[in-house]
């Protein structure tokens, strides 16, 4: 028997899915980890364990208007393209009035953008991340000069929130993974003085809590900070 067919799509972080016409032949998942030599003179150089990057996808799409003849680039192409422009609008802390020491917490909030997070889903494969690179070629044009059939070459590269990175040793003892312990945010208390002590930044805190506004944290509040 034969199960129905499952279409790719791209759900974009401000809205709206783009389902493809044809599903990928193949996916092309990279991911590099970085050793570097150990530093014993002398001796034999051993590898030390720097980290893991984020994960690579990489695809070929094609798209086909030819039937109707609408412009390829309109329906399917200019979607990629646009999801790798700054819309997404997030408060980033101001070092600014800070008396030239660099320190955080003596500015206002900046307003800035950024490209919106993106998830391919295809089946049970769910890859979060944001588009780096999308290479189009247009292969078919109709009487007035419009692309009609193009292949998409797009490449993701994996979000891995902060929240979400491993903890602890285990089986994980010897490698570069950061620890994180929970604070309470006390009566005049700020993220800065917090990110401060942490040997951090405002707003570093801010992404890894989902602190829009870092300058607006209430007392009470329970954070995640990096720590020993």
């Amino acid at each position: 028997m034969t199960g129905k067919l499952v279409k790719a799509q791209f759900d974009f972080e401000n809205g709206g899915t783009l389902t493809v016409q044809y599903n990928p032949e193949k996916l092309q998942l990279d991911r590099n980890a970085a050793w570097n030599e150990a530093k014993q003179q002398g001796k034999l150089s051993g590898l030390e364990f720097q980290k893991v990057s984020p994960a690579k996808l990489t695809m070929l799409l094609k798209f086909d208007t030819s039937i109707k003849g609408d412009d390829v680039r309109e329906l399917f192409v200019n979607r990629l393209v646009d999801a790798m422009l700054p819309k997404i609008k997030y408060k980033k802390e101001s070092t600014e009035g800070s008396g030239g020491g660099g320190s955080a917490g003596s500015g206002s909030p900046i307003e800035k953008q950024r490209p919106p997070k993106v998830t391919f889903r295809w089946g049970n494969l769910s890859f979060l991340g944001v588009i780096l690179d999308v290479k189009a070629s247009y292969i078919m044009f109709n009487s007035l000069g419009h692309p009609v059939r193009a292949e998409v070459n797009v490449t993701m590269q994996e979000f891995v929130p902060p929240q979400k990175m491993k903890i602890g040793m285990g089986s994980e003892a010897g490698y570069n993974i950061p620890s994180i312990k929970l604070v309470q945010m006390q009566q005049g208390q700020t993220l800065s003085m917090l990110a401060g002590a942490a040997g951090t930044t405002a707003q570093v805190l801010a992404d890894m809590n989902g602190i829009s506004d870092p300058l607006s944290v209430p007392a009470g509040t329970t954070l995640m900070i990096p720590g020993s």
